[in-house]
């Protein structure tokens, strides 16, 4: 809606003027943050010409101006989307069929239940309801955050008639620690399940997925399921007892471990930093969270399941809530422990 909305009248053809002058300023706020000596103002001003100049000829045998506008006055009114696993492609949407889209794909009554009260309610009880269980872990609950919005990427296999449903979980509520948790249990698990395929980036797990199957004699069969029906497919019990049963064998393996886990909120950790010429010390951002507060963590991640598409608000009633920071590790610590169980048998 905003390309058919907006078109060329937008800042994505701005004068070559005004162009230049934005690199100009941009330029000069750089070297002054930074304590830099001043460039000659003649110098920038043929820098950034040339580069408005390599900018114009980059862009003008993909895109004119007039052709941006004449593909906004045909769209006005659709919906413009990227097509699903398509994100170079885009698809213009009749407004009555994406609607219909979006009423399938949320209308799952397994998987997602209508709210009937403002998202701003919603939030607040949740926002109440951590900041009395979890007072050790207040400095994760400064404000409210913002309520989870979701849309859907209309699907061309099932016919464009539903949607694979996507929720940005950015600025959301309790997100630092729910970010922290992650990390936790997904180091947990790499040292508990060391047999699990999940060790690495995609690379290292194809390659351990090759090397197991060219040592396996019997025949196999594989079931691949995508991370959205992984979110939704795994019921509320499994993940508080996978955690028991990653919890005991990281015990075993580690007897002497401390009662709680620190974690350093912004990776990479930088012990010292040069800054404006300057040699300081960097920001502690170590965060520390108790093992025996991990189930209690995960049942409150499993209760922020609540998000809003446009101004309806709607509740994920199984599985863990698709757009959480922790999600992904809860449910790898689940197939971790079916792939360990398998593994030791």
């Amino acid at each position: 809606q905003v390309l058919a909305k907006h078109g060329g009248h937008n800042t994505f053809f701005p004068p070559a003027e005004r162009l230049t002058t934005q690199i100009i300023c941009a330029i000069q706020e750089w070297q002054q943050h930074h304590s830099l000596p001043k460039w000659p103002e003649l110098y920038l001003q043929e820098f950034a010409e040339a580069a408005v100049i390599e900018h114009q000829s980059n862009i003008g045998e993909k895109f004119q101006q007039n052709q941006v506008q004449k593909l906004a006055a045909r769209l006005n009114g659709l919906v413009i989307h990227c097509e699903d696993h398509h994100p170079h492609r885009l698809m213009g949407f009749c407004p009555v069929v994406y609607h219909r889209i979006m009423q399938n794909t949320f209308g799952n009554t397994e998987v997602f239940q209508p709210i009937r009260c403002m998202s701003l309610d919603v939030q607040f009880q949740a926002y109440q309801s951590l900041w009395q269980e979890f007072p050790q872990y207040r400095w994760a609950l400064k404000d409210w955050g913002r309520v989870p919005s979701a849309y859907c990427l209309p699907k061309r296999k099932k016919e464009f008639t539903t949607g694979r449903p996507i929720v940005a979980y950015t600025q959301g509520l309790f997100r630092p620690i729910l970010e922290i948790l992650s990390v936790v249990l997904l180091n947990i698990v790499r040292i508990a399940a060391p047999d699990a395929f999940a060790q690495g980036d995609v690379h290292t797990l194809l390659f351990e997925l090759r090397t197991f199957l060219h040592h396996v004699s019997e025949d196999c069969t594989m079931y691949n399921q995508d991370l959205a029906g992984l979110f939704t497919s795994i019921e509320t019990d499994r993940f508080l007892q996978a955690w028991d049963f990653i919890w005991q064998r990281y015990r075993h393996r580690c007897p002497d471990h401390a009662s709680s886990f620190s974690v350093d909120a912004k990776q990479p950790i930088q012990h010292r930093r040069i800054w404006r010429g300057k040699m300081n010390v960097a920001q502690d951002n170590h965060r520390k969270i108790f093992t025996k507060d991990i189930p209690a963590l995960i049942q409150a991640v499993l209760r922020i399941n609540h998000f809003r598409v446009g101004m309806r608000v709607f509740k994920q009633i199984r599985g863990s809530p698709m757009g959480s920071p922790a999600s992904p590790a809860l449910c790898a610590m689940v197939v971790a422990v079916n792939e360990q169980v398998w593994s030791d048998s």
